[in-house]
């Protein structure tokens, strides 16, 4: 839970904000109904991670404010970001017919993106993890859950902005209509 780490964490999430934001505006996605649908898994996916009820960003929230969070509550947020590792997967294989121009226009980001919606690779999940590691070591002592609650405070305004423009592109991805 260093400083960098979660300065890391943050930069990733301002990334895939840009990333929600923009992808969404490129027409030509749009206009063809796979590239469309495959968008659509990956934003559905996204948005289940973070905001589900048992997604990253109430499970911030318990820890900003040092609410005690229950064994099986660990468990239940590493179960769900194992669902639907398949059906993402194919999604993410139709956008890579995109790949080179998504890659020019976003940069590097755009395979840290998919592979955080697929793989899980991403850096606020390495947090939660060393969150869980180090509260379960210290046995929940006070110091360790203000330096837990400090972490997950810092996380959370980049979760929020990132919700609101997940929950636009989801709004964009609702009314396109395929011709």
């Amino acid at each position: 839970m260093t400083s960098m780490s979660v300065d890391a964490a943050v930069k990733e999430l301002k990334s895939f904000d840009e990333i929600v934001r923009g992808i969404v505006e490129l027409d030509y996605l749009l206009v063809d109904a796979r590239s469309t649908a495959a968008l659509r898994v990956l934003i559905d996916r996204l948005q289940f991670i973070y905001f589900s009820k048992r997604g990253i960003l109430p499970f911030l929230l318990k820890l900003q404010k040092s609410e005690s969070i229950e064994d099986h509550e660990w468990k239940d947020i590493a179960y769900n970001f194992e669902l639907d590792r398949d059906s993402v997967a194919a999604a993410a294989d139709v956008m890579e017919r995109h790949i080179s121009d998504l890659e020019a226009r976003f940069g590097a980001e755009i395979s840290d993106f998919f592979a955080a919606i697929v793989d899980l690779k991403f850096t606020v999940r390495s947090i939660i993890e060393d969150m869980r590691t180090a509260l379960r070591k210290d046995s929940f002592a006070a110091s360790t859950l203000t330096t837990v609650a400090q972490t997950a405070a810092a996380l959370v305004p980049p979760v929020q902005v990132l919700k609101e423009s997940v929950a636009a592109a989801v709004e964009t991805l609702e009314a396109y209509e395929p011709a």
